[in-house]
């Protein structure tokens, strides 16, 4: 599933790229959280920002995207690991709760339950007068411990092996309980974790977004989709990572570079370095530095898209190793 989606707020005009699992690569110019926030909102059964909002799926001749077609839930590191303990709005809790309701003796045991507890109060001689209330399924669960003997200094590696229980487990419970198709956003999924533990992590989640889509709104290039326009950027609030952008970048190559050409260097770029854009990077072909890139198809396709995007940056280039074509090409952006 690729789609792409155009949203409007008050604040807001932006395109989204969204498949089964996309990408928001958070950007120091614009407020992704908020645009995400506004998007679980909106699609909220009752939600009360449904006027404010707009969503038109651009592919589908701009069709008005509504909570009839999607549901979103928020997850994120911290909130899946305080699911275990079993609040009003635990998504744990009603998978439980349904495990319960599907057992056919469930409820034999509650009515043997709650006549020993008759039998007991009986037992005491009080002049209080007491009334015994029914334990029922939620009353039940309020007794229950999730006990993964997680503590506040827990090391990576225990707080992995939870997440990698839970979240499958997260992931079904939203599939069977959603009235119409889920979509999760999860937040800063690298929170907690090293970085062997989040390119585990991704396969979890790639493994998950064969089930339902996931958004994922990061700062580590370990959670990128392969799928280049699977990702988003967005740079003072305009979605970067289009086929527009590409097919003019194409147009303007000083050498004859095909367009997939671009894509797939870009693409490597972008997965390598993407951390490195937004910080005054040095820009070499012949030595490491911030950015170190050596064909000419590399040097075209990052400062054509330093340049497009207004992102500062240093060259530190040996020209002699180039094609003459892009050494003038890089020349006109050369700076101390």
């Amino acid at each position: 599933m690729n789609m792409r989606w155009n949203v409007r707020s008050e604040n807001v005009d932006l395109n989204l790229n969204i498949s089964n699992y996309c990408c928001i690569f958070d950007n120091h110019s614009f407020n992704e959280k908020e645009l995400l926030d506004l998007l679980v909102g909106y699609f909220q059964p009752r939600s009360k920002v449904k006027s404010l909002v707009s969503i038109k799926e651009i592919d589908n001749h701009y069709e008005n995207v509504t909570a009839h077609h999607y549901q979103f839930f928020s997850l994120s590191t911290v909130n899946i690991l305080a699911d275990t303990q079993l609040g009003s709005k635990s998504i744990l809790k009603r998978k439980l709760r349904q495990d319960f309701l599907n057992e056919i003796e469930f409820s034999g045991y509650l009515q043997t339950i709650n006549s020993l507890i008759e039998d007991a109060v009986q037992l005491i001689e009080t002049d209080l007068p007491i009334e015994v209330k029914k334990l029922d399924v939620d009353g039940l669960i309020k007794l229950l411990d999730v006990n993964f003997e997680l503590k506040e200094s827990a090391d990576y590696g225990v707080i992995f092996h939870q997440l990698q229980l839970l979240l499958p487990m997260i992931t079904k419970t939203i599939l069977k309980t959603s009235k119409v198709q889920p979509l999760v956003i999860y937040y800063y999924p690298e929170h907690m974790l090293g970085p062997r533990q989040q390119v585990q992590f991704k396969k979890i989640l790639d493994q998950c977004a064969d089930k339902m889509t996931f958004i994922v709104l990061t700062k580590s290039r370990y959670f990128l989709s392969k799928d280049l326009l699977s990702n988003n950027l967005i740079i003072n609030g305009k979605q970067r990572l289009t086929n527009e952008y590409f097919e003019e970048m194409e147009w303007n190559a000083p050498l004859d570079f095909k367009k997939e050409e671009l894509e797939h260097t870009f693409s490597k770029i972008f997965n390598t370095y993407v951390v490195n854009l937004e910080t005054y990077p040095t820009i070499s072909n012949y030595q490491i530095a911030d950015i170190q890139v050596n064909r000419d198809i590399e040097l075209y396709v990052l400062i054509d898209f330093m340049e497009e995007m207004g992102l500062e940056y240093s060259l530190d280039i040996d020209y002699s190793l180039l094609n003459p074509v892009i050494a003038r090409f890089v020349e006109k952006f050369g700076r101390a």
